[in-house]
Protein backbone atom coordinates (compact mmCIF):
# COMPACT_ATOMS: atom_id res chain seq x y z
CA UNK A 1 0.00 0.00 0.00
CA UNK A 2 0.84 2.93 -0.83
CA UNK A 3 1.31 6.16 2.01
CA UNK A 4 1.38 9.83 1.19
CA UNK A 5 3.43 12.43 3.49
CA UNK A 6 3.10 15.99 4.28
CA UNK A 7 6.28 16.24 5.93
CA UNK A 8 10.30 14.73 5.43
CA UNK A 9 9.87 11.54 7.58
CA UNK A 10 11.70 8.27 7.49
CA UNK A 11 10.32 5.23 8.41
CA UNK A 12 12.25 1.89 9.78
CA UNK A 13 12.03 -1.19 11.03
CA UNK A 14 11.56 -4.93 10.55
CA UNK A 15 14.55 -4.25 7.70
CA UNK A 16 12.76 -1.55 5.96
CA UNK A 17 13.72 1.92 5.56
CA UNK A 18 11.31 4.23 3.60
CA UNK A 19 12.42 7.67 3.26
CA UNK A 20 9.66 10.39 2.56
CA UNK A 21 10.30 13.83 1.43
CA UNK A 22 7.42 16.81 1.70
CA UNK A 23 4.35 15.69 -0.19
CA UNK A 24 5.82 12.22 -1.57
CA UNK A 25 3.87 9.51 -2.14
CA UNK A 26 5.65 5.96 -1.45
CA UNK A 27 5.13 2.20 -0.87
CA UNK A 28 5.04 1.08 2.41
CA UNK A 29 5.80 -2.91 3.40
CA UNK A 30 2.80 -3.91 5.14
CA UNK A 31 5.14 -4.60 8.57
CA UNK A 32 5.32 -0.79 8.44
CA UNK A 33 1.79 0.49 7.67
CA UNK A 34 1.02 0.88 11.89
CA UNK A 35 3.69 2.84 11.93
CA UNK A 36 2.96 5.02 8.88
CA UNK A 37 -0.50 5.55 10.79
CA UNK A 38 1.17 6.37 13.44
CA UNK A 39 3.48 9.23 12.12
CA UNK A 40 0.39 10.54 10.34
CA UNK A 41 0.76 9.21 6.96
CA UNK A 42 -1.93 9.25 4.94
CA UNK A 43 -3.04 6.07 3.34
CA UNK A 44 -3.59 5.98 -0.43
CA UNK A 45 -6.07 3.02 -0.85
CA UNK A 46 -5.50 1.84 -4.20
CA UNK A 47 -8.06 -0.31 -6.21
CA UNK A 48 -8.72 -4.14 -4.22
CA UNK A 49 -6.77 -2.58 -0.63
CA UNK A 50 -8.66 -1.80 2.28
CA UNK A 51 -7.00 1.30 4.73
CA UNK A 52 -5.26 0.01 7.32
CA UNK A 53 -6.66 0.35 11.17
CA UNK A 54 -5.31 3.40 12.86
CA UNK A 55 -2.65 2.64 15.83
CA UNK A 56 -4.47 1.54 19.43
CA UNK A 57 -3.58 4.07 21.79
CA UNK A 58 -1.07 2.90 24.38
CA UNK A 59 -2.54 3.91 28.27
CA UNK A 60 0.47 4.56 30.48
CA UNK A 61 -1.19 6.52 33.19
CA UNK A 62 -1.85 3.62 35.44
CA UNK A 63 2.15 2.85 35.35
CA UNK A 64 2.69 6.57 35.54
CA UNK A 65 0.44 6.74 38.38
CA UNK A 66 1.94 3.74 40.53
CA UNK A 67 5.73 5.12 39.89
CA UNK A 68 4.82 9.01 41.14
CA UNK A 69 3.20 6.96 44.06
CA UNK A 70 6.37 5.01 44.61
CA UNK A 71 8.88 8.05 43.89
CA UNK A 72 6.37 9.79 46.94
CA UNK A 73 6.78 6.77 49.22
CA UNK A 74 10.49 6.73 48.86
CA UNK A 75 10.51 10.60 49.62
CA UNK A 76 8.49 10.41 52.61
CA UNK A 77 10.81 7.14 54.18
CA UNK A 78 14.31 8.92 52.92
CA UNK A 79 15.74 5.44 53.30
CA UNK A 80 19.54 5.90 52.28
CA UNK A 81 19.56 2.16 50.52
CA UNK A 82 16.98 3.27 48.02
CA UNK A 83 18.70 6.04 46.16
CA UNK A 84 21.82 5.93 43.97
CA UNK A 85 25.07 8.43 43.60
CA UNK A 86 23.14 11.07 42.22
CA UNK A 87 20.70 11.02 44.65
CA UNK A 88 17.89 9.83 42.72
CA UNK A 89 15.62 6.64 43.28
CA UNK A 90 16.89 2.76 42.67
CA UNK A 91 14.95 1.35 40.08
CA UNK A 92 14.80 -1.80 42.13
CA UNK A 93 13.37 0.45 44.68
CA UNK A 94 10.60 1.61 42.51
CA UNK A 95 10.23 -1.58 40.97
CA UNK A 96 9.61 -3.25 44.34
CA UNK A 97 7.03 -0.75 45.91
CA UNK A 98 5.29 -1.03 42.15
CA UNK A 99 4.79 -4.37 41.17
CA UNK A 100 7.70 -4.38 38.54
CA UNK A 101 6.98 -0.90 37.35
CA UNK A 102 9.57 1.24 36.24
CA UNK A 103 10.15 4.54 34.11
CA UNK A 104 11.47 4.07 30.65
CA UNK A 105 14.88 5.61 30.61
CA UNK A 106 16.71 8.14 32.84
CA UNK A 107 14.88 11.53 31.62
CA UNK A 108 11.35 10.07 32.69
CA UNK A 109 12.77 8.88 36.23
CA UNK A 110 14.70 12.58 36.58
CA UNK A 111 11.21 13.98 35.35
CA UNK A 112 8.84 12.40 37.59
CA UNK A 113 11.38 12.21 40.88
CA UNK A 114 11.28 16.38 40.50
CA UNK A 115 7.22 16.03 40.75
CA UNK A 116 8.43 13.77 44.14
CA UNK A 117 10.04 15.48 45.92
CA UNK A 118 8.34 18.89 44.91
CA UNK A 119 5.28 17.54 45.86
CA UNK A 120 6.74 16.56 49.41
CA UNK A 121 8.51 19.89 49.98
CA UNK A 122 12.13 18.09 49.94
Amino acid sequence: MKFKSTRKITLVGFGHVVNFDKGQTLFVPPALHQEAMAQGLDPVVGEGETAPKAPKQFDDSARLDAIRAAMQQIAERNNSDDFDAAGTPKLRAIENITGGHKPVDGKERQSLWAEAIASVGV
